[in-house]
């Protein structure tokens, strides 16, 4: 930090000249570091009054902050026989901000009014001066000008100025504040107070300036009269707060009341606000208090401010505006305790700002319903949105809306899809079908007209899809047995034969717990599972599912069982597969059907089809007991020969799993086959 003293005097610290100059400066300074003549410019009054100080701040070009105090001297060094016009210029330069505001400075013991003539007016050489301190002066205070405020109308003035710096900071036009000296400092010290301290370095100022439109200050006190002062210059925003003659701007009402509230502290928030959503180089204050009032400050609000918020927000960056929503999404103090008509314009706000992304104001939305005692007019709002949705999908749309599941708020919208069959879908059945299930209330209420409307579609148009749908609706909300069975035989009638898929979903749709709803039904599914199939995979397939997880055809009225039997022995040739075909031997197997005559007759084809060799102890037991069982004494001596091609171990195996399985006379059969075996020595 570095102090800087200008005057007229005999000699200065580089010259021998006498006149102005500069006088000494802190050792290390350079004359050539700041623009010091636009520190140390001043012209007294050119009457005759009490001559006033000015008193300036200034950011320098190099970043560095400079106060000055310029003080009237009258005579120059030589004393009375001097020439008028002397002055003393102390600035104090600081390489980083000022700890406190540069108003805060004046009448402080650390800037001088006045030189010892001893110092002036002598031929010795100048000295360095010492590093300055900075010591708060007596006259400005945030107490002092708060009191100051309170006098009349002031604060109102006060909002006057502010707008006008706000204009300033767009166009450059200069505040001039006309007003006795003290007053001056008062105004100009409350307009910086308004503003966070780092904020307020940003702006130059200057209690008196002799000829205003040549200062480069943002805000400037003058005099009407005795300078080069033009009141009527549209170049300069003048305050003529002695004849009471300044612009009235349309004042906000909510502006107002914060500057007030925050008046003690500065508005900091909104400051802060300010610098993130791109500070200074927005240029556009009032618009950015309506934003921030918008996201995240309560107050009263109107549609102009909206609008002026809106302005801002469509010019933000793309980071910016992630932020803001960021905040409003994850802030509960931004949705709690806010007045209703604030929770109106940021319902609006969220629907306008995220435009088409429902996903993002889904997701938004359904994080403040968490904590926003008026959620359901922000939920309101947002089914409307997506409702009247015309860029998404059907499926988008709905899923949108399910995600939601409010109740009494979305079934509004999905009863005014339902309204209009003609635009709905069996798609928006699906979601339809599932927020009913999901809210099971609301299943009670509405069942019937969701079944109404689907039954509609299901006959009228032949839709699967929906046929299904409203299957499972009936099973929650109208358990008909006559309308299940109608809707399985449409549903059966729609899907293609190798969508398994799709059979599966049947099945599981019409089985109740571990049974199915009638003998009719569970013949249904065999038949249309089994019957319909056009190839073994198909078959293969479908049976096992059956089978394995619905104990099929177990639970099938007798002649729908043979029925099913015979059809599996119709299919035995047309297998070229001896692996496939043998698994399909074992899948009948565990049907409860294993001493049935058509099951010996698929062993047969076994044997038949692949050879004796090729089959598996399973098989062979099934095709002797059909021979011990079925055939002609002539017909088992034949089958010896093929059975004597196995080999020892495998002749033994069968003879053990026969002698648990066979009744007493069926044994001697048996042995006697064994015995023919042994005589012919048909073992290896």
């Amino acid at each position: 930090m570095d102090q800087i003293i200008y005057t007229s005097a005999k000699r200065g610290i580089n010259s021998h000249a006498d006149g102005m100059q500069i006088y000494s400066y802190t050792e290390g300074f350079s004359e050539s570091d700041a623009n010091l003549t636009a520190l140390f410019r001043y012209k007294p009054l050119s009457i005759e009054a009490e001559q006033p100080y000015a008193f300036r701040y200034r950011k320098m070009n190099d970043g560095r902050c400079a106060v000055v105090l310029c003080t009237y001297l009258g005579k120059d060094y030589m004393g009375k026989s001097g020439r008028d016009g002397n002055f003393l210029a102390h600035a104090i330069v600081s390489d980083e901000n000022f700890d406190l505001y540069p108003m805060e400075l004046l009448n402080s013991p650390s800037l001088r009014t006045k030189m010892k003539q001893s110092e002036v007016n002598s031929d010795d050489e100048v000295g360095y001066l010492p590093a300055p301190t900075l010591i708060e002066g007596d006259v400005i205070s945030r107490r002092k000008v708060g009191l100051f405020l309170k006098n009349g109308n002031n604060f109102a003035k006060l909002m006057e100025l502010l707008y006008a710096l706000f204009e300033y900071i767009n166009n450059k036009r200069r505040v001039v504040i006309l007003d006795s000296q003290k007053n001056r400092a008062m105004w100009i010290a409350a307009l910086m107070y308004l503003l966070p301290k780092k904020e307020s370095l940003r702006f130059d100022f200057c209690t008196y300036e002799y000829a205003p439109e040549l200062s480069g200050c943002a805000v400037c006190g003058a005099y009407r009269t005795g300078t080069a002062f033009d009141i009527s210059n549209p170049a300069l925003n003048v305050f003529d707060f002695e004849e009471e003659r300044y612009p009235k701007y349309k004042l906000c009402r909510s502006l107002f009341e914060y500057v007030e509230k925050s008046f003690s502290t500065g508005m900091v928030e909104f400051f802060e606000f300010a610098n993130r959503i791109g500070g200074f180089s927005t240029k556009r204050y009032y618009e950015a208090f309506c934003l921030f009032a918008l996201t995240g400050y309560d107050c009263v609000f109107d549609n102009d401010m909206y609008d002026n918020a809106i302005k801002l927000w469509n010019d933000l960056s793309s980071s910016a505006k992630v932020e803001l929503l960021s905040r409003m999404q994850f802030d509960r103090g931004i949705w709690q305790n806010v007045s209703a008509e604030m929770f109106e314009f940021r319902s609006r706000f969220l629907m306008d700002a995220y435009g088409g992304n429902l996903g993002h104001l889904t997701t938004t939305v359904l994080s403040v319903s968490q904590y926003a005692a008026d959620a359901p007019m922000l939920e309101r709002k947002l089914v409307e949105r997506i409702s009247r949705e015309k860029n998404k999908s059907k499926r988008e749309v709905y899923s949108l809306l399910w995600s939601l599941g409010r109740g009494d708020l979305t079934f509004e919208v999905y009863k005014s899809v339902l309204s209009n069959a003609d635009k709905a879908s069996h798609e928006f059945g699906d979601y339809f079908f599932g927020f009913l299930m999901n809210v099971p209330e609301y299943a009670v209420r509405y069942g019937d007209v969701s079944i109404s409307y689907m039954r509609k579609i299901v006959f009228e148009n032949d839709d699967t899809g929906a046929a299904l749908q409203l299957l499972r609706a009936v099973k929650v909300f109208e358990p008909n047995i006559i309308l299940i069975e109608e809707l399985s035989a449409k549903i059966a009638e729609g899907l293609a034969y190798s969508d398994f898929e799709a059979q599966r979903a049947l099945v599981v749709e019409i089985k109740n717990g571990d049974k199915m709803y009638s003998e009719k039904m569970a013949a249904f599914v065999t038949g249309f599972t089994l019957n319909d199939c056009r190839s073994y995979e198909e078959y293969s397939r479908a049976l096992e599912y059956c089978v394995r997880r619905y104990s099929l055809p177990r639970n099938l009225p007798q002649e729908d069982m043979q029925r099913y039997i015979e059809w599996i022995c119709s299919k035995v040739y047309l297998i070229r597969n001896t692996k496939e075909y043998i698994s399909l031997m074992r899948l009948i197997g565990i049907t409860d059907i294993y001493g049935s005559y058509f099951f010996y007759e698929c062993a047969k084809s076994v044997v038949n089809a692949f050879g004796i060799g090729r089959c598996g102890t399973e098989e062979l037991v099934a095709y002797v007991k059909l021979l011990l069982y079925e055939a002609t004494p002539y017909q088992r001596e034949n089958a010896t020969k093929e059975l004597g091609t196995l080999n020892r171990r495998v002749i033994n195996q069968l003879d053990r799993e026969l002698v648990d399985e066979l009744e007493p006379n069926m044994l001697n059969r048996w042995s006697n086959m064994r015995v023919l075996l042994v005589k012919k020595r048909f073992f290896m």
